[in-house]
């Protein structure tokens, strides 16, 4: 009897030993330790995106290619193709004029003309850009991503290209404007003049002139089309229709189609170099191959390689007649 009674106080000792008092605050009370902090696991409060950080999916919603300078200089020069296999430079010839003379009745004519020609000649330069790409790039990148990486290639070759071309401006043998000096429609209308004008070889009134000149250089020649807002009244017109538009509105300037470019060199001055040229002024000469290769590298769990190249030369042609500089202040504007 006694060892059945003594059962039953155990029992409900160790019941009471074992009780725990729930406090809140991430702590609680029990007969036999006193507070403990709550076991891991058991706080309360509300469940938010810190508690489950973790979980949360990552996703490449969009990709773009970090936006390339207005160009296009390509697109205003002469191109020439040259085939394989002729030979390391692109060649023509000049033959220079010959005079005609009158021949009065009861003369004869004993003053033959001499043939004279100049050779011009450009040897094309290879210029190319390489990518690897390893599997573990192609297998984690986000594809949105991976599908510009053609893009970026050519472009990179093609503002080379842009590049290339423009550095013919600083070949002239004329610059209008000069270091530090503000832009203005009648040096570019003068270039034109110059050009067109020549008297050793005028440029044929049939092809276009094209100027191709920085932003900042650009803004000046509007600034000079507005200088009158605020001082008289300004008719419906260019004038109006630049303060209005803004750059946009400079489109043609003295006989010169005008271009942004944003691949013109900005010197430390800071001055553009820009410039105007008649289109048969400048030849591209592009040399025909194959430019696109690719290739796995199974040294490297099959990496992948891109290479992407171009071929090509810029020459001068009748040199010093058909391209000139614009060479003038380039500080970002401010008003």
């Amino acid at each position: 009897m006694f060892s059945i009674f003594r059962h039953i106080l155990s029992l409900i000792f160790r019941s009471r030993v074992n009780r725990e008092y729930r406090a809140g605050d991430g702590w609680i009370f029990t007969n036999r330790y006193g507070w403990r902090p709550t076991p891991a696991g058991g706080a309360g409060g509300e469940t938010n995106t810190g508690a489950l950080s973790d979980s949360l999916p990552s996703t490449i919603h969009g990709a773009r290619q970090v936006r390339e300078q207005q160009k296009g200089f390509v697109a205003t020069v002469d191109t020439k193709r040259m085939p394989m296999g002729t030979g390391s430079s692109w060649q023509e010839i000049d033959l220079a004029k010959i005079d005609a003379q009158a021949v009065p009745e009861s003369s004869k004519l004993d003053n033959p003309q001499k043939l004279s020609d100049t050779l011009i000649s450009v040897e094309p330069t290879m210029v190319g850009v390489h990518l690897m790409l390893t599997p573990q790039v192609k297998h984690y990148v986000s594809a949105n991503v991976g599908a510009q990486w053609g893009g970026l290639l050519q472009n990179s070759i093609q503002r080379k290209k842009d590049i290339d071309g423009l550095s013919l401006y600083d070949q002239a043998t004329v610059t209008g404007g000069g270091t530090g000096t503000t832009l203005t429609g009648g040096e570019i209308s003068a270039m034109v003049a110059q050009i067109m004008g020549d008297t050793d070889e005028a440029a044929p009134p049939d092809v276009a002139v094209h100027a191709h000149l920085h932003e900042f250089q650009i803004h000046d020649v509007r600034t000079e089309l507005t200088a009158g807002v605020g001082t008289y009244e300004i008719p419906s017109g260019l004038t109006a229709d630049a303060w209005q538009r803004g750059n946009r509105t400079v489109q043609e300037v003295g006989g010169a189609i005008i271009h942004r470019n944003g691949n013109i060199t900005i010197d430390t001055t800071p001055d553009a170099h820009g410039g105007v040229h008649s289109r048969d002024g400048i030849v591209l000469v592009e040399v025909d191959f194959p430019k696109e290769f690719d290739d796995v590298l199974k040294n490297q769990g099959g990496a992948e390689v891109k290479w992407l190249y171009d071929w090509y030369g810029f020459v001068e042609r009748s040199a010093g007649n058909w391209v000139k500089r614009l060479l003038s202040d380039a500080t970002a504007p401010t008003s």
